[in-house]
């Protein structure tokens, strides 16, 4: 139960909120009188109209964990003998247990006054020692939560009014000198979006609640997702100023991305053909991971091809973001570079960044260090592929088009997702091994069919069993001393390879076991 005798007694506004409608059903003396036109009762919907409070109705309506911690301006009637004023207020939405006899979910709503915005003249004075104990109320609520609250000027100059980053791992890069927008802390491949949500917001068209990556200070440059709410401030149709929340959501940013990346290769589990395998891998990864990735499948897993140590290995697959270098041709056998080496012996990961465009020499083949210069790539990850023990494949990503490197938890989301299709794909390789034996056996037993003067012979087959290819019934033409033929067909239970094995043909010139179900003969 909410102790609202002691929220009476605090400096905040508290109010009870009930059911998805949000009926408000308790309110503190403070909350009365900061929104006196909300009468316990009424459902948030009806009480709170207009756009300074839209914030706070949206705030309501998210999930429990995934309420921001929006600003909102609740307008004032004048005071007597002076101008009217408005009251910007922090708002908090805590789910609590609902009342004894209720069901419904429950939300204790908390508003705390940040400063009056008067209007005129009076706009001009110096802050108050009220207002400025609001703003330390304020500050005490934020310290226990992660987020920063910043003001930014319609100039594009930011300060931090209160909080904290919480386990960041450093505070905000903020951008300063000619030349520099507060906008190039964003990534760059978030930049475009966010700008687009940015000017939509300026418009009035809509709240800007976005996760993008926002770098960090320090070197080396590095970027974590963050939570971004914010609203503009506007005197007559014009922006004067912006006021909003970052909160971390690197972890919330993982999940997510974790359960869709996963989602998409979730189709491997059926396939049994190797390209589809890593096909769909890797179109699974690109963008949203990496800008390119190309897998290679090793020749003999594990061991070097010839006298000069070298792994020879084909390029399976490959699947490139949109605006990023097409790769040069390759052949079949294509010799891996020093840092593919290392990874096959360690089966670990191996990450190297580096500038622009300027791969270091040495680690990687010729031919790809090539094609980094033209993609103007600026790192190069190496995943090994393991199954049962043995590296059978390994998967270059890169950052290209001069976007930074991968970050940690992307490498980290990368590795995961190639790990899951290691059993998959050790399926596919066990039965893409059957098939070929299958095959070399079937090659062995199958011949061509006697010559017979006056007629012609043909046997045309088609298999039961698309998994092995081979069956073990067999057929038999021979041509007798006098001149005459002879056809048999005979068939041995199963339509695998070890039905295959298991045929036993008569011990006549011209046998072959052929596959299940279909056996023409012509003559």
């Amino acid at each position: 139960m909410v102790d609202f005798e002691g929220l009476e007694q605090a400096h905040v506004a508290a109010a009870l909120v009930i059911g998805p409608a949000h009926r408000l059903i308790r309110r503190t003396t403070r909350f009365g009188d900061l929104i006196p036109f909300w009468r316990p009762g009424q459902e948030a919907g009806i009480a709170l109209a207009g756009p300074d409070l839209r914030p706070l109705l949206r705030a309501l309506d998210l999930p429990g964990d995934e309420r921001p911690a929006p600003l909102i301006t609740v307008p004032q009637p004048p005071s007597p003998g002076g101008p009217p004023e408005d009251i910007l207020c922090a708002v908090s939405c805590t789910p609590v247990d609902p009342p004894e006899g209720d069901t419904a979910g429950s939300v204790l709503l908390l508003l705390t006054p940040v400063q009056s915005r008067p209007s005129g003249a009076a706009a001009r004075q110096h802050v108050t020692a009220d207002r400025a104990d609001d703003l330390a109320r304020y500050e005490a609520l934020l310290s226990a939560v992660p987020q920063v609250v910043w003001r930014m000027t319609a100039q594009g100059e930011t300060f931090t009014l209160v909080g904290r980053l919480g386990e960041t791992g450093g505070g905000l890069w903020n951008p300063a000198g000619p030349g520099f927008s507060w906008m190039d802390a964003v990534h760059p491949k978030d930049h475009e979006v966010f700008a687009a949500q940015w000017a939509a917001t300026s418009r009035g068209e809509a709240l800007l609640d976005a996760v993008v990556r926002i770098r960090q200070e320090g070197d080396p440059v590095r970027y974590r997702h963050m939570r971004i709410v914010t609203v503009p401030v506007l005197r007559d149709g014009e922006v004067t100023e912006w006021i909003g929340t970052v909160a971390d959501a690197e972890d919330q940013w993982r999940v997510r991305t974790r359960d869709r990346l996963m989602e998409r290769v979730s189709a491997v589990s059926s396939t049994h053909t190797l390209p589809h395998v890593f096909a769909t891998t890797a179109a699974a990864v690109v963008p949203d991971l990496t800008d390119a990735l190309v897998i290679f499948q090793l020749r003999r897993p594990d061991e070097a091809d010839d006298d000069t140590g070298a792994l020879h290995a084909t390029r399976v697959r490959a699947v490139l973001a949109e605006g990023v270098a097409p790769l040069g041709p390759i052949g079949e056998d294509f010799a891996l570079g020093a840092l593919a080496r290392e990874t096959i012996d360690s089966r670990r990961t191996q990450m190297i960044p580096f500038p622009p465009g300027e791969p270091p020499a040495g680690l990687v083949s010729d031919a790809s260090a090539a094609w980094m210069v033209r993609a103007r790539a600026t790192s190069i990850a190496l995943v090994p592929i393991v199954i049962d023990g043995r590296t059978a494949a390994v998967a270059g990503a890169s950052s290209c088009l001069g976007n930074p490197p991968p970050a940690a938890v992307e490498l980290g989301l990368l590795e995961e997702v190639l790990r899951s299709v290691e059993e998959p794909l050790r399926r596919t390789l066990e039965l893409q091994s059957i098939r070929n034996t299958a095959l070399v056996l079937q090659r062995s037993f199958l011949i061509t069919p006697p010559r017979i003067q006056g007629g012609e012979l043909a046997a045309v087959y088609q298999p039961a069993s698309t998994r092995a290819e081979i069956g073990g019934d067999w057929y038999d033409a021979t041509l007798l001393p006098d001149g005459a033929l002879a056809l048999s067909i005979g068939d041995v239970a199963g339509h695998d390879l070890q039905a295959a094995s298991s045929a036993r043909p008569p011990a006549t010139a011209g046998t072959s076991p052929c596959p299940t179900p279909a056996t023409h003969h012509r003559s």
